[in-house]
């Protein structure tokens, strides 16, 4: 559930990665992104760059 908000919010706004994961209450960024990136198949900024028109 809290990665598909991340999702969200990579997609919705231009929060940095760091602020979104303590948003959805991961304490430390890099614990998000080896989550986030172990269930999406996708770093962060990957994702961004496929999902967001520029």
């Amino acid at each position: 559930m809290r990665i598909q908000t991340v999702c969200n919010e990579l997609e919705e706004t231009t929060l940095s990665f760091e602020s979104i994961a303590l948003q959805v209450g991961y304490k430390d960024a890099s614990s998000c992104r080896k989550v986030f990136r172990k269930n999406m198949g996708l770093t962060p900024s990957e994702f961004r760059k496929r999902f967001v028109p520029q």
